[in-house]
């Protein structure tokens, strides 16, 4: 119960840093780009749940690859829609336009948090590991609270503690291989992710429309490049279950 408290506190670190050295306004577009999240939560936070329950069943490791895989295809998929967020925001709620940049850092954030929550956190429970889940949280508590200090202090601005929630996370994955070895990410799937993240953000420079027809392009093309086996894997799946 601690272990999960202090993982809500790592990814609200960012918040409390922008409400106490910003303005009231900053800080109301820094909620709302937070706000935007939860169209992202939702469906994680559900996935997490049943994939708890999957892994207390003691899979195959090969099960448990496959998946990775999975709900590292999806979060690249999810956060396209920063997209149609980002065409309502400018139509309908243009007083929240500054919000943006934000946004799509908190979602890039979001795509790596998505396989933390939903593979590597759930692990930590199913396979007892309460101590080492204790330790790593207090490691990236101590973490999160420096970068969101010095790239805040460096930049100045309150998308920097966005970027700050990002390397947080990215720097969370990474310990999260070395407390689990067994069922650490792939050479391919660090490339699959390593690759996703400069398309989202090169996309985001893009005509909003444009840049959607880029990012969901190279997820799907990706998706056929880097995971072939898994996407033929899949598509007989869904032959057999129609059938």
């Amino acid at each position: 119960m601690l272990g999960n408290s202090m993982a809500i506190w790592i990814t609200s670190i960012d918040r409390w840093f922008v409400k106490i050295l910003y303005s009231v306004a900053e800080f109301a577009y820094y909620s709302f780009a937070v706000s935007m999240l939860r169209l992202i939560n939702v469906v994680v936070t559900a996935f997490s749940v049943t994939l708890y329950n999957f892994f207390c069943k003691k899979p195959e490791d090969e099960d448990i690859s496959i998946l990775r895989k999975i709900v590292l295809v999806i979060g690249a998929a999810i956060i396209a829609i920063i997209f149609p967020v980002e065409f309502i925001i400018r139509t309908y709620l243009e007083k929240y336009i500054y919000a943006i940049p934000v946004i799509k850092a908190l979602f890039m954030a979001q795509f790596v948090l998505i396989e933390i929550n939903a593979v590597y956190l759930n692990l930590y429970k199913a396979l007892n590991l309460q101590k080492k889940y204790l330790k790593r949280m207090i490691i990236i508590t101590i973490t999160a609270f420096f970068l969101n200090g010095m790239i805040g202090y460096i930049w100045n601005n309150i998308i920097a503690y966005a970027v700050a929630t990002f390397l947080t996370a990215f720097i969370w994955l990474v310990l999260c291989q070395i407390d689990l070895p067994k069922y650490k990410m792939t050479h391919t799937e660090w490339l699959y992710l390593l690759m996703i993240i400069p398309v989202y953000f090169l996309s985001n420079y893009c005509n909003m429309w444009i840049g959607m027809f880029i990012y969901v392009g190279w997820v799907i093309a990706g998706t056929f490049l880097f995971f072939p086996k898994e996407v033929k894997q899949l598509l007989v799946m869904l032959i057999k279950g129609r059938s």
